[in-house]
């Protein structure tokens, strides 16, 4: 994340086109690809859902041969301790690419009335939004003005605190 942010703020307004990151680039050289490479894509995206859910690690340590494969090769579990209390959990945003619409759903133990949401973008401005409640898990997000690029969605309530990723597209 502190890899990408940089890039962006640094580069983006090179290194940043309409699908996203250009596919290279060598700022000692002031060179920038032109192109997206679609085999860079697949991983990317992967990368992110990783990050939010923690899915693909899961599915692959659930993979019955890894534990002792890992074993045979001496890796030891990471006795470190993290906590998660106080932090959200259960949200999701769609669409994660969209014109400047688009929802949180809240899982079902939250009180939309009691949040706290900020949304900024990657180059660190936080945005002006709209929002209407739709039920009592789903919020709409409307960004009218917003540029470009990814979002940070902040949401904190009673304490706990939680960060979502979308992107605007043009």
């Amino acid at each position: 994340m502190a890899a990408m942010k940089f890039m962006y703020r640094n580069y983006g307004d090179r290194l940043w086109g309409e699908y996203g990151f250009y596919d290279a680039f060598n700022p000692g050289q002031d060179w920038v690809a032109n192109s997206w490479l679609a085999i860079d894509q697949g991983p990317i995206i992967n990368m992110i859902e990783n990050y939010r859910s923690g899915l693909l690690w899961n599915l692959f340590m659930d993979i019955p041969e890894i534990n002792p494969a890992l074993e045979a090769i001496g890796f030891v579990e990471d006795i470190t301790h993290v906590s998660s209390e106080g932090v959200l959990s259960g949200w999701k945003v769609f669409p994660t690419i969209h014109d400047g619409v688009f929802h949180i759903q809240a899982d079902e133990h939250t009180d939309l009335s009691t949040l706290r949401i900020q949304i900024v973008h990657a180059s660190g401005v936080a945005l002006p939004f709209s929002t209407t409640t739709f039920d009592d898990r789903t919020i709409r997000i409307s960004l009218s003005d917003a540029p470009a690029g990814w979002m940070i969605i902040n949401i904190e309530q009673n304490g706990r605190t939680g960060s979502l990723i979308s992107v605007k597209g043009k």
